[in-house]
């Protein structure tokens, strides 16, 4: 016998995904309070609303966390705190998803031939990993008795059926119970694990059922295959070749007579119901097992798989729908606010949108706290100084309440309070231009010379910096800025970039050398050290210090202790600084403290270290270092 040879349906595992319906949604006015919606219907099953559409077929749901999770037959996870609004999460293969559980603070997903896949936030998914013998196929997962419990068979003779167990998802334990068997499904209800499949011949079923997960116990089998299996309201329900088999044990199975199809797809449970499905899209209900009704969820495409969240059922399959509220269901947020980056003076507005068959009052928090007047599913409020926080509406029906937040924040345009300042610098040397600026970061700056872009950078800072190695040429510089809310941006005025000769090639410009009597022919003039304060004269240069006077000269001029320590010094016209710290002379090693930009005039500047302890040393270095 080769179980690989005999086509069974797959099931979409029991509690898997959600199907939404709402009777009312609600889109009240700015000035009312509350809304009220017809009467709740009788019956929550008879309205669906499909949530997701996609050419993915969805698999097995479980719920923990405050969230539903699924995975589809690309690999993909998919999770929802609501049934209505999913996010896909990524698992790290494309392999199909056959069963996802959840247990013990955990969720875990097991994937067709990769092994398994676990996330303690249902958001975060490890890569699955085959941690077990590698000729095991598994077909289904579940949590019952604090274990995960998969079960399959192993694809090689003599085929036997197989469960793995695990308390976290990781290691896992297998073991043989059927020689020549395969089990397809495994549910946990009464008190017990029931796994089902079939065995030897592949018209006999296969049934096996523990109380602990690890000591099984086969039952005698039944009439023909049995590939899906759903526990509730006391009693077990299977799929098999037959049809519906029902039991009130695990072990004596009766078929249910009298439906009109006997081609199944799925057997789920959720919210007190039995789901079954068709192999041709058909869906039945059932609380006992025994008395099924047809269902319309006026949706074409096959379903297979049901769970619920917040009193809604989920179905799963080609796409998810979603049912009515079932009693106590709290309303159901399926549009959230939406974040907000405002400027100061104008109107902040948002909405959110709330599904509920009953009367729905709202009310909007500011990082938690009420706003007056802010009682409606819209919310319109001046945007000031104070303005920025987490802003969350809240619906209340009589059975509960919903909340979902959205951050807002306060972006004040961008505008240029350091202008650029013009540089002059001998042929090859090293120029650096700066902008400072004002604003809500993130800013572009756009550096240009002439009307060419020569620099673009998007940065969370309100200073930015254009290096220019080896200059050659003179020209007129600009820089561009732009923020959020200040799109068409600011334009610096122009900074000029002047090349001056230096004949000698020492350092020095030759009119520099023959303002100071230097000699511009003589290429020693810049290693001298004119006014013995222990720089050299084009060092001074560079610096802007005096070279012959020798209190001139570029260096911290106080050091002040504190709360960390504060390096002052005094910048020359046009210089731009980078504040340089060591912790140890010995190693050569010094890190970047700040950069200080260009002043059009001279000005004492402090840096503040507040990491300072013990003993550091502090040095300046022109221009600022890229």
């Amino acid at each position: 016998m080769n179980p690989r040879r005999i086509f069974l349906p797959r099931r979409i595992r029991q509690g898997s995904y959600f199907t939404c319906c709402l009777t009312s949604v609600f889109l009240a006015g700015w000035m009312a309070t509350s809304v009220t919606a017809a009467s709740p219907p009788s019956d929550p099953l008879a309205t669906w609303i499909l949530r997701t559409n996609t050419a993915s077929m969805f698999r097995p749901f479980a719920t923990g966390e405050g969230l539903i999770v699924t995975g589809d037959d690309r690999g993909a996870i998919y999770t929802s705190a609501n049934g209505a609004n999913w996010s896909r999460r990524e698992s790290g293969t494309n392999i199909i998803v056959r069963g996802v559980a959840y247990g013990n603070g955990r969720f875990v997903a097991l994937f067709a031939v990769a092994g398994f896949s676990t996330s303690d936030d249902g958001v975060r998914w490890t890569t699955p990993t085959v941690t077990f013998d590698r000729s095991i196929d598994l077909f289904d997962l579940e949590y019952a008795q604090g274990l995960f419990i998969a079960v399959g068979y192993r694809m090689f003779a003599p085929y036997d059926a197989t469960i793995l167990r695990s308390t976290d998802g990781v290691a896992w334990t297998a073991q043989k119970t059927v020689t020549n068997g395969v089990y397809r499904a495994v549910t946990y209800g009464g008190g017990q694990l029931v796994a089902v499949g079939h065995g030897a011949i592949a018209s006999t079923g296969l049934i096996s059922t523990s109380t602990n997960g690890v000591d099984w116990i086969t039952q005698p089998p039944t009439a023909s295959v049995t590939y899906s299996i759903a526990a509730g309201n006391g009693v077990y329900v299977g799929l098999s070749g037959q049809g519906i088999i029902r039991s009130t044990n695990g072990t004596a199975w009766s078929l249910v007579q009298g439906l009109p199809i006997s081609n199944w797809a799925d057997v789920s449970f959720a919210e007190g119901t039995f789901f079954a499905a068709g192999a041709g899209g058909q869906l039945y209900t059932s609380v006992d097992g025994e008395t099924w009704m047809q269902r319309s969820t006026g949706i074409v495409g096959l379903f297979s798989g049901a769970g619920s969240i917040g009193h809604r059922v989920v179905l799963g399959g080609m796409q998810i729908v979603q049912s009515g509220p079932f009693e106590g269901a709290p309303p159901l947020i399926i549009q959230p606010p939406a974040s907000r980056i405002q400027r100061v003076g104008t109107t902040y507005t948002n909405s959110v949108v709330v599904e509920s068959s009953e009367s729905v009052t709202y009310q909007w928090l500011r990082n938690g706290l009420p706003l007056p007047s802010a009682t409606n599913s819209t919310i319109e409020i001046p945007v000031t100084e104070e303005f920025s926080g987490t802003f969350s509406a809240v619906a209340t029906t009589s059975s509960g309440s919903a909340t979902s937040s959205a951050p807002a924040i306060i972006a004040v345009p961008v505008g240029i309070s350091l202008q650029p300042v013009s540089q002059q610098v001998i042929q090859g040397g090293t120029a650096t231009f700066s902008v400072v600026v004002t604003g809500t970061p993130p800013v572009a700056f756009r550096w240009r010379r002439g009307g060419a872009t020569t620099n673009f950078a998007v940065l969370n800072s309100h200073t930015s910096f254009l290096t220019i190695p080896d200059a050659q040429l003179s020209g007129l510089y600009s820089v561009a800025v732009s923020n959020i809310v200040h799109a068409p941006g600011e334009l610096s005025t122009f900074a000029t970039l002047t090349i001056v000769p230096d004949s000698d090639h020492d350092g020095l410009p030759d009119a520099y050398e023959t303002e100071r009597g230097f000699n511009p022919s003589d290429p020693s003039d810049g290693a001298l050290d004119t006014d013995g304060d222990g720089v050299s004269n084009a060092a001074e240069y560079q610096a802007g210090t005096d070279p012959q006077q020798g209190e001139s000269y570029l260096k911290v001029d106080r050091l002040l202790a504190g709360e960390g320590a504060r390096v002052e010094f005094t910048t020359a016209p046009g210089k731009t600084y980078t504040v340089q710290f060591s912790d140890d002379l010995a190693t050569g090693t010094w890190s970047r403290l700040a950069d200080v930009p260009a002043t059009a005039s001279a000005s004492v500047q402090i840096v503040s270290d507040p990491t300072a302890g013990g003993a550091r040393f502090y040095r300046l270095v022109t221009p600022r270092q890229p």
